[in-house]
């Protein structure tokens, strides 16, 4: 300690223990043992220092005589001497970890202050003394440095006393403690390389909370400039989310508009939001707006198609949130040729042609219905057709007058041409009754009666084929007992139409006029007319022949007639057992 220091030690033990007679040996002993007391600071001190090995202690030999006061010898009372006693060894005090205060082992007889050895203790010994405690100097008496307390170094560390409240040094952290008389005390620490200094510390203000939470992507055209704006927890994610909507979207430039502020509804829930921007990559202009839990789209797109795509992409990204979707996309009108259909399903027939009907001349609307008729092998082929024709006609509703007919009947049909055009029309009635039959289905045992219908102008030649599901063909017309086809000279005119019988009710029929009844097996059969500008053969076909025979022979002569003066008609026909 400083030289003021220990002066003001000694006078304070002088003013509490004033000079008795003949005690001047006692207070040379205390100025020495404060001497010590104070300059074991120096000790304290080099805390983080190995501490200098101990001086060997001087032994106060006692008088050989009792000590008199300068009152019994009048003689005045020994000076002390001008030099510094040998420092004692250094004291091996506990620390408190609740107190500043310093105590030494217990012994038997606790004492306050500071005591002495008597002349028959021996050499003075600091091991033998007690100490109540040792008063530090204040913050005021040490403005620099105080070294922490002493601690034997072979006992197990203590824990630190606590601090209250140490204010922020550039120096190092002054940790405030009282002693046992309440004094505040301070330990300055150097500072550590953990600990930035206060100007390199950063204090950042709490963030506002956003309520209701929004982020909007959004952009105006593919040349455009993306923009992001909204809020987000941090900046942290602004750069990845960023990069991905450069990456994904094909985004040159991008302008972000963002707020930080706390109030995030979940975890992820700007992720969210991108994986939705996401499905509009194709489209021009579009936006996605999001408000709390909220998620709203905008966009214009071409089809049904586009718009049932990005709807699957966002509930998707959304599964499992509880987050709802906003539908505010609007489907563009377009008008669909039929051609164009006609020709996609060209190549999709499985059981002969295919045919489409609606619209207004060969031009569907947005709102009009699309037909699709023929025969097919399979049950899962409407399902496809009608998926193909969606695809491609989104705004089209499509409805499906597809047969499925045994695969005997449908190899004959593959072999026939494609031909749009289908003059006759077949009519279905049980028993000769007066109206036509709407269904093709007969039960077993009835009587069907079949007319062809054509208009009445029409020239050419009529075949007509019944085809049932074993595959044996029948010819109803014409046949070696009825062999004149020729349309001008068939049936009975009706009004602006001609009526053809081909198959007769039962009281009617003859070798020449065919009749028949429904008979199990159950199942779908067909009818084939045919009207050829020419006779389809040079002359009739047997009553009945298999289809296998018929098939090669009828692809043959259809592809070397004019397919633009052939007309070929299907309907099944149906025996319901």
């Amino acid at each position: 300690p400083p030289a003021p220091m220990r002066e003001s030690t000694i006078e304070k033990l002088k003013q509490e223990n004033p000079p008795q007679k003949g005690k001047g040996g006692l207070w040379a002993a205390v100025a020495v043992l404060a001497l010590g007391a104070a300059g074991g600071g120096a000790w304290m001190s080099g805390l983080f220092d190995p501490p200098a090995p101990p001086r060997k202690q001087a032994q106060i030999e006692p008088p050989e005589t009792p000590l008199k006061s300068a009152a019994d010898t009048n003689e005045p009372a020994p000076e002390l001497p001008a030099e510094e006693p040998p420092e004692p060894a250094p004291i091996a005090p506990s620390v408190s970890s609740s107190s500043t205060a310093l105590t030494l082992p217990e012994t038997d007889t606790p004492t306050t202050g500071l005591s002495l050895p008597s002349q028959e203790s021996g050499p003075l010994n600091p091991l033998a003394r007690k100490v109540d405690h040792v008063a530090l100097p204040t913050i005021e008496q040490a403005p620099q440095q105080i070294a922490p307390a002493l601690r034997d170094p072979t006992a197990p560390p203590a824990a630190p006393p606590d601090p209250i409240q140490p204010p922020e040094t550039r120096t190092g952290r002054n940790l405030l403690t009282q002693n046992a008389q309440g004094e505040q005390l301070a330990m300055v620490l150097p500072p550590t390389a953990s600990e930035p200094e206060p100007d390199q510390i950063v204090t950042l203000p709490q963030l506002p909370i956003a309520d209701p939470y929004r982020l909007t992507i959004s952009r105006q055209s593919k040349e455009a400039p993306l923009r992001l704006s909204g809020n987000l927890p941090g900046e942290g994610p602004l750069p990845s989310l960023k990069t991905i909507l450069k990456d994904q979207l094909k985004a040159t430039e991008i302008k972000t508009d963002i707020t930080l502020a706390r109030g995030v509804p979940m975890a992820g829930w700007a992720n969210r939001i991108v994986a939705i921007a996401l499905a509009f990559k194709d489209l021009q202009g579009w936006s996605v707006s999001a408000s709390d839990t909220t998620v709203t789209l905008q966009a214009t797109v071409e089809n049904t198609a586009d718009h049932a795509r990005i709807l699957q992409q966002a509930k998707q990204a959304l599964n499992g949130t509880g987050m709802s979707l906003v539908d505010r996309i609007e489907v563009k009108a377009s008008a669909v040729k039929i051609a164009q259909l006609q020709a996609l399903i060209r190549n999709h027939k499985t059981c002969g042609p295919l045919r489409l009907s609606g619209g207004n001349n060969g031009v569907l609307a947005p709102d009009d219905t699309l037909t699709i008729s023929g025969n097919i092998s399979e049950k899962q082929e409407v399902k496809s057709l009608k998926s193909l024709l969606q695809e491609a006609a989104p705004d089209t509703r499509i409805e499906s007058r597809l047969t499925l007919l045994p695969k005997e009947i449908c190899a004959f049909l593959q072999l026939l041409p494609d031909t749009a055009n289908a003059l006759a029309r077949l009519d279905y009635r049980k028993n000769d009754r007066a109206e036509p039959m709407p269904d093709n289905s007969f039960r077993t045992g009835e009587n069907p009666v079949i007319d062809v219908t054509v208009p009445l102008q029409s020239t050419g030649f009529l075949s007509v084929i019944y085809l049932d599901q074993d595959g044996q063909v029948f010819h109803l017309l014409p046949h070696p007992l009825r062999p004149d086809n020729r349309l001008e000279n068939l049936g009975k005119e009706s009004g602006s139409q001609r009526v053809i019988r081909v198959a007769y009710p039962e009281e009617q029929a003859s070798a020449e006029q065919i009749g028949f009844r429904a008979s199990d097996p159950a199942g779908m059969n067909l009818l084939l007319s045919i009207v050829t500008k020419e006779p389809l053969f040079a002359r009739p076909r047997p009553l009945n022949e298999m289809a296998e025979t018929l098939a090669p022979l009828l692809q043959e002569r259809l592809q070397e007639l004019d397919k633009s003066a052939t007309s070929i008609t299907l309907r099944p026909l149906e025996i319901d057992g």
